[in-house]
């Protein structure tokens, strides 16, 4: 290239910038990029571009439900485009994965801090209820405890009521008291239990 002769600067500049778009279009951004890095950074159209290097491949990466690498890429660009919005989006279709996978308590997490965005708030009741469930079939004691606490919280959602007097229910209340009987047995040396029956 002929630079600082005539129109020679800009020709070189529009030659980089069309051979970033070219690039970018084949999906090839670290080959656009070594085409950009020619280029002032207070050149805005190549500032854009460059940022654009970014905000594709997060978009890639959300479609094939890579969030957690989305969410990374879009935060390096947050002004870039819908980059924001795109983030609080990826935030709210992982925890959907999460749910569908069982991960309760991560998709929760998720969840409560999308706050009012979409329907988060009945997707976070609906993981609670799910979390519950989950407790409560587990059967120990600890989980059956977390389960009444949780299908309490709940009220009127779903089954909750009945399934909170299923925590309670004899055979749960018998298994509870079986297994805290077990284990206050189990850990002390010196306790003894004597049946008797009549002669």
């Amino acid at each position: 290239k002929i630079r600082g002769y005539r129109d020679a600067d800009e020709k070189w500049r529009a030659s980089l910038i069309e051979a970033a778009k070219i690039a970018i279009k084949q999906i090839n951004y670290p080959k656009a990029l070594t085409f950009l890095e020619q280029l002032p950074v207070e050149d805005e159209e190549a500032a854009a571009l460059y940022r654009d290097c970014t905000y594709y491949p997060a978009v890639n990466a959300s479609v094939r439900g890579d969030y957690e690498e989305a969410i990374a890429l879009f935060e390096k660009i947050p002004d870039h485009r819908d980059s924001a919005e795109q983030i609080t989006k990826c935030r709210y279709d992982w925890a959907g994965a999460l749910f569908d996978a069982g991960d309760f308590a991560q998709a929760e997490t998720l969840y409560t801090a999308l706050g009012e965005y979409a329907d988060a708030a009945d997707k976070l009741t609906a993981v609670r209820y799910a979390k519950a469930e989950a407790a409560l079939a587990a059967g120990d004691t600890q989980s059956i405890d977390q389960a009444a606490a949780l299908f309490a919280e709940l009220g009127e959602y779903g089954e909750s009521a009945a399934k909170l007097l299923d925590a309670f229910a004899p055979g749960a209340a018998l298994a509870v008291a079986f297994i805290r009987l077990s284990s206050l047995f189990n850990n002390s040396c010196r306790s003894k239990i004597i049946f008797q029956t009549p002669a």
